[in-house]
């Protein structure tokens, strides 16, 4: 099975900025490719699958739990690439 994500623009690992100026290239990790657009689709947003993305919504960056609800969504946005072994031993700072 062929990963639809597994082409996308370089990313500079020194500095963390995207390559907009060459062509989409091999992903070096597809499974990276596949973190980055959950986590910065909120869920509900992406109308080929609903659940898809984190709820952002939950987050309110003065509470006081912020950091353990902010970690739950992450980790409920995951969940799926998780259970079907994408990826693994997910730590979230």
């Amino acid at each position: 099975m062929t990963n639809s994500y597994a082409y996308a623009r370089s990313l500079d690992a020194q500095t963390g900025q995207w390559d907009y100026t060459t062509a989409f290239v091999a992903a070096t990790s597809p499974a990276l490719e596949l973190v980055i657009r959950i986590l910065r689709t909120r869920r509900g947003q992406c109308l080929g699958d609903p659940s898809m993305g984190v709820n952002w919504g939950a987050v309110d960056p003065l509470g006081t739990n912020a950091a353990e609800t902010a970690e739950a969504v992450i980790r409920a946005g995951l969940a799926l690439l998780v259970s079907r072994g994408d990826i693994a031993g997910v730590v979230i700072k």
